[in-house]
């Protein structure tokens, strides 16, 4: 190089960073889309793989569970409830089966709610919606009607709003809602152990989120059930029970049920199914507050006064009921929040003939309880708001108060806090026929129609009313009063219950006794009707048995093992007794109740295809029968055995399979003297060979 040459000149580094050509906002955005998409895409793949591990969503409420014939049956799950009740502990429904397509000429009412609207505790027969069944039936002679109860026992109007959905793709003509009960202590109520049930958008919104297979994969699983003996949701929320009058929880209860109705009215519109809303009515008069009276914000002083004027009006109600009420008086002066004092003066006020004053005393008790087991004021309030929009209300907690005494809700019509008596479920029924008046169309009631039905006592008569059922009846809500709380809130309440109890008990025969203490130490959820109609039969005490096994038959749910069960029992009760008038349509029933039941269990049992193969035996057709028993008859253990075995053998006789029936009673170990047979078949097993 020469040395003449210039230096060589340098390049700027073009690729420094502070030179750099600036990112475009379009791509600044595709970046920050990017990052927030890919923890989301991470989740869905997360979400989807465990969906594939059968993580996700809710067991059904109402499923298509098998075809028989030309027919869907569809059936309640008892599984698709318990989303609604944390750690296992869960409430009941009634289990229903019904088909779909709708048959022809069929209304279809479909009964959504509480344990209230459930009708408990009564048996299937006594509820109302089986009086409403019955009662329109009677008013609508050329139509089927169909009324499927789902109510839910110990549940709020989250979960009702769940069940009423459920309920929509099969094809109601209506819907009675009746719910507001458990908006305090029932699952997804406010004072429940769900904290985020005090708002109806965050129920539906966590209801959403726990149902992702996320959320189902981290969740710790339920405790076995030998953990949870004695525990349900009564028990666990006992911890947060009490809610004084100023609790914003209050205020909470009936937002939400105004929000939960309005939401089902809102899909009924959509479904064009029409519905009606009821309002809750509970016991008044007889029922003290449930809650302990937190204490009165007051000074010293005046809670000493407070204190010696409530023990003295207390200790004066029954004997000097007018020196009591001007104690009691004089201490609302000093603290007017006080549900026991309002009590004690609707005692006083109706020991003294001011019925109205009463009454008032009586309700403000109840709206003032900490313990709101009874639907308080603004609980039915809400109702009422919310069937303003575009339903018919049946208000039945005015219903129960017009036909009260005095107009105060008691004993008369209600079993305990707030499930009604068997006049209650009456009244119940003829309400929301009477509702009924005011819908259009095919669902129209005839006021005069419906006002010239049967009496109360015909509709019992006919629906089988007995003693044994009103003893569960008693049974239950002896239980019930014998819980800490209402045993401290009502001694009365459990004394009358458990004197009835003993009352009933000593009018039963020995053999129902024992039956009965069996079914109790076993905790069976049998109709008592049904065991001890069992009892009896195998006493041979065949016309008592008859009627309890047919009130147990039609106790059980249609197309279910226990109505077969128990229809061909009472076939074979019948048998020893006399038959009656309606008995072919009564076989036709068994061996349709029989062979779709059967069919629905999924996998064929001993004793499902011994009461198909009765059902058969009883129509004539013996081969057939034959069929199915003969196989599996040795594997029965059943205490009914020598009944069941009794219809084989009249099959294998009619058949002229002498030796055969012979060597089936060698082979069970049975003599004909211990089987029920006709004179025919005993005179053809008798004879030499």
């Amino acid at each position: 190089m020469s040395t003449t040459d210039p230096p060589p000149t340098s390049t700027p580094d073009t690729t420094d960073a502070s030179s750099a050509a600036p990112v475009s906002a379009r791509r600044r955005w595709a970046f920050r889309l990017i990052a927030l998409a890919l923890p989301l895409l991470l989740l869905g793949m997360t979400e989807g793989a465990l969906r594939l591990a059968g993580y996700g969503g809710y067991p059904p409420i109402l499923a298509d569970v098998g075809v028989v014939g030309n027919w869907d049956y569809i059936a309640t799950i008892p599984a698709g409830i318990q989303p609604f009740f944390g750690g296992g502990r869960g409430g009941s429904m009634d289990q229903q089966v019904f088909t779909m397509p709708k048959p022809p000429d069929t209304v279809r009412i479909i009964v959504v709610g509480g344990s209230a609207a459930q009708g408990y505790p009564q048996p299937r027969p006594l509820k109302f919606s089986t009086f409403l069944e019955r009662m329109l039936r009677d008013a609508w002679p050329q139509r089927n009607v169909e009324v499927i109860n789902l109510g839910t026992t110990a549940v709020a109007s989250f979960p009702v709003t769940r069940i009423a959905a459920a309920a929509l793709p099969y094809a109601p003509d209506l819907l009675i809602v009746y719910t507001g009960n458990n908006e305090f202590y029932g699952a997804g109520g406010v004072a429940s152990t769900f904290r985020w049930g005090r708002s109806a958008a965050m129920m539906r919104l966590m209801h959403a989120l726990r149902g992702s297979a996320i959320a189902q994969a981290l969740q710790k699983p339920p405790p076995p059930r030998s953990e949870q003996a004695g525990e349900n949701l009564m028990d666990v929320v006992l911890d947060d029970a009490q809610i004084p009058s100023d609790d914003p929880r209050r205020a909470a209860a009936a937002r939400n049920l105004k929000d939960d109705i309005t939401w089902i009215l809102d899909r009924c519109r959509a479904h064009d199914v029409p519905v009606i809303v009821c309002t809750c009515p509970g016991s008044e008069r007889n029922l003290a507050p449930i809650g302990e009276d937190t204490p009165p914000p007051l000074n010293e002083a005046e809670r000493t006064q407070f204190d010696d004027l409530l023990a003295r009006g207390r200790s004066n109600v029954t004997l000097q009921p007018e020196k009591a009420l001007a104690d009691l008086n004089a201490a609302a002066q000093i603290y007017n929040q006080h549900a026991t004092l309002h009590y004690l003066r609707a005692q006083c006020l109706e020991r003294l003939g001011h019925a109205a004053e009463a009454t008032t005393a009586y309700r403000r008790a109840r709206d003032l309880d900490t313990m709101p087991w009874r639907a308080p004021s603004t609980s039915n309030e809400a109702i009422r708001s919310a069937a303003q929009q575009n339903a018919v209300l049946c208000d039945l907690e005015r219903e129960f108060q017009q036909a009260s005494p005095d107009g105060t809700i008691g004993w008369e019509l209600m079993d305990d806090h707030v499930h009604p008596a068997l006049a209650g479920q009456l009244l119940i029924a003829r309400a929301l026929g009477r509702a009924m008046a005011k819908l259009p169309g095919k669902l129209h009631v005839d006021p005069a129609a419906w006002a010239a039905l049967p009496d109360d006592a015909a509709y019992l008569a006919r629906q089988g009313a007995n003693p044994l059922d009103a003893y569960r009846v008693i049974y239950r809500v002896t239980d019930l009063f014998e819980r800490s709380f209402f045993k401290r809130s009502n001694p009365d309440a459990l004394t009358r219950f458990e004197a009835e109890r003993r009352r009933l008990e000593n009018t039963m025969s020995p053999l129902t006794r024992a039956t009965i203490r069996r079914l109790q130490d076993t905790h069976s959820g049998v109709p008592i009707t049904g065991a001890v109609g069992e009892a009896e039969l195998l006493a041979r005490r065949a016309d008592e048995a008859a009627a309890h096994l047919d009130f147990a038959r039609r106790s059980a749910a249609p197309f279910t093992f226990l109505r077969a069960r128990y229809g061909c029992l009472e076939l074979a009760a019948l048998d020893l007794s006399s038959p009656r008038a309606d008995a072919d349509a009564q076989v036709d029933e068994l061996l349709q109740t029989s062979r779709v039941a059967r069919r629905l269990a999924g996998q064929a049992t001993p004793l499902l295809d011994v009461l198909e193969a009765c059902a058969l035996s009883h129509a004539g057709r013996h081969e057939e029968a034959i069929a199915l028993a003969e196989p599996v008859i040795r594997q029965l253990r059943d205490p009914m055995l020598p009944f069941f075995a009794g219809r084989l053998v009249t099959d294998l006789v009619a058949v002229g399979r002498v030796d055969d029936a012979r060597a089936l009673l060698q082979n069970l170990h049975l003599t004909p003297a211990q089987v029920p047979l006709d004179d025919a078949t005993s005179a053809r097993l008798g004879e030499a060979d």
